[in-house]
């Protein structure tokens, strides 16, 4: 049986995001990385406060720039032989870059498919797919959300922790009309290069799956456009993977512990391996 599901949408809605090219000078391209380590520094103190080991060995699925990898080294929380696995080639090439004009030592960044990379066993305390990354898997391969669930609990060591964060997308489902399909719009912050962000989000019951198509509207009046396919997540269906593997010990609207409730717009899943 072949389970890939046929499409490449989401390998490639997020390729150009931090092309090198896109940085006019070395002060712009600095004032970016802070800006991501400004956003990483919520997930770094729920980390400090959900895991109890002082210096971490982590694998992150998805890690793009490795932002958050660097953020923990920065917080000197990391040692060396933590892995950061991104698929896609110009964010490989932007941590890299990151990586050797800050001397980070900690991170070993991979570019590659995660369900093609060697992870070692029982090495590691803290396996993290965040940002939604978790929820892209299965339109990619619909065994890849399974295997991915593996490798963490194989990877970590015992009662190494996992986070994963997901899109609520309930919120935007009850929202829909009869059609399956609504939109929204909203207008950036000033340090956004984008003035104006539109989405049309169109959900597939038979599926379980949402289509989500932005539309990004520059300071300069230029278009950018994205296209993804995300699967809808719950606390059940979550479970339902882990499959007797991880025990959920806190469920979080965001990375400032608080409460998950159904008009969340996030869900962080913090787990242990039995």
């Amino acid at each position: 049986m072949n389970n890939y599901i046929g499409n490449d949408l989401n390998y490639k809605a997020y390729e150009n995001i931090e092309d090198l090219s896109n940085y006019k000078s070395d002060l712009e391209l600095e004032l970016y990385r802070n800006e991501r380590l400004k956003l990483y520094s919520t997930h770094v103190n729920f980390i400090k406060n959900n895991i109890t080991v002082d210096s971490l060995r982590v694998v992150e699925v998805g890690s793009g720039s490795s932002a958050l990898l660097y953020a923990l080294e920065k917080s000197n929380m990391l040692t060396e032989s933590s892995l950061g696995i991104e698929f896609s080639n110009s964010r490989y090439k932007f941590a890299e870059r990151w990586r050797e004009d800050c001397s980070f030592k900690n991170v070993n960044n991979v570019n590659n498919d995660f369900s093609k990379v060697d992870i070692a066993t029982a090495y590691y305390d803290l396996f993290l797919i965040v940002d939604n990354t978790f929820s892209y898997l299965d339109s990619e391969n619909s065994l890849y959300p399974q295997i991915c669930v593996n490798k963490a609990y194989e990877s970590l060591k015992e009662n190494g922790k996992l986070i994963i964060e997901v899109h609520n997308f309930s919120k935007i489902i009850d929202a829909m009309s009869k059609d399956n399909i609504s939109y929204f719009w909203k207008e950036n912050a000033k340090s956004n290069p984008f003035s104006y962000s539109l989405y049309k989000y169109n959900y597939i019951p038979d599926t379980n799956r949402l289509i989500t198509e932005s539309v990004y509207i520059s300071r300069e009046n230029k278009i950018q456009v994205k296209k993804e396919i995300a699967y809808v997540y719950t606390i059940d269906s979550l479970n339902q993977l882990f499959n007797g593997k991880f025990m959920i010990d806190g469920v979080f609207q965001d990375y400032h512990c608080n409460e998950f409730t159904s008009d969340s717009s996030d869900m962080v899943v913090c787990c242990y391996k039995i």
